[in-house]
């Protein structure tokens, strides 16, 4: 790592983070010695805590973020700042933006019942597409591994792939995984609980409408079939929730859930 020191208050900014403690404690004491100053140039921070610069350049970021958002104005005030305080300004500014990133992360989402459930079904989906391609790729300890985070560890999920998927072919684990997979996903429609938000309960009828649409024809499997139980439990919901408003029991019907055919078709 190399340093080009100028002021006495550059080395204190520069040593300022830990990191640069830590990777250029024995480079600074030797330079330091000559009376010269250093500005990390190589590399910008990547732990930012806050108290990493002067109180005012603190400030300053507090401010510009006040909003949840760094806009132009806000990144010209802090580039101002930090070239009047002795600073790299695009440092400073990576490093607000940085903070504003975090602090999205960090807020809690408020999900609806609809959302939540998508949200579990994706989830669900994303680790077992990962087990199958651990498969494809020749590694069932991996596809193992995956399926073990999907139920905490408990889990008949593993001891199936121990037991029953080891030693067939990959096109038989791919086929034994996708129905575990409809398992789970069954399990997960069937936990859904009924909101008691007119909404909610709306939104959430209209997404498992188009899931039992979408599901039309496919096998008579254990997602299907808590598709459409679902269905009807919300379908229900709704229809006592909207009672009494004609335009909105007009709407409901029209998300019913589909008669069941009797005979071959």
């Amino acid at each position: 790592m190399a340093f080009n020191f100028k002021s006495i208050g550059d080395i204190a900014n520069a040593v300022s983070s830990a990191k640069n403690i830590v990777t250029g404690a024995s480079e600074l004491v030797s330079t330091v010695k000559g009376n010269q100053t250093s500005k990390e140039t190589d590399s910008k921070p990547e732990n930012l805590p806050d108290g990493l610069y002067p109180e005012r350049i603190e400030k300053l970021i507090r401010f510009a973020l006040a909003e949840g958002e760094l806009d132009a104005d806000g990144i010209e005030m802090l580039e101002k700042a930090a070239v009047k305080e002795g600073l790299d300004p695009d440092e400073v500014v990576f490093v607000a933006k940085k903070r504003l990133k975090h602090s999205i992360k960090s807020a809690p989402r408020i999900l609806s019942p609809a959302q939540e459930l998508a949200e579990s079904l994706s989830s669900i989906n994303s680790k077992f597409d990962s087990a199958i391609e651990a498969i494809r790729m020749g590694d069932s300890s991996g596809a193992s591994s995956i399926l073990d985070a999907v139920t905490g560890g408990a889990s008949g999920l593993v001891v199936s792939l121990g037991k029953s998927i080891f030693g067939k072919s990959d096109d038989e684990k791919i086929l034994e995984l996708e129905q575990l997979r409809d398992e789970q996903r069954a399990r997960i429609i069937t936990a859904t609980t009924l909101p008691n938000n007119e909404l909610h309960v709306v939104e959430l009828l209209e997404y498992v409408y188009t899931q039992t649409k979408a599901k039309h024809g496919d096998w008579d499997g254990d997602e299907r079939k808590a598709w459409k139980s679902l269905h009807q439990s919300v379908y229900n919901r709704a229809q006592m929730m909207v009672s009494g408003d004609f335009s909105k029991v007009q709407y409901i019907e029209t998300l019913k859930p589909a008669k069941k055919k009797f005979g071959l078709f």
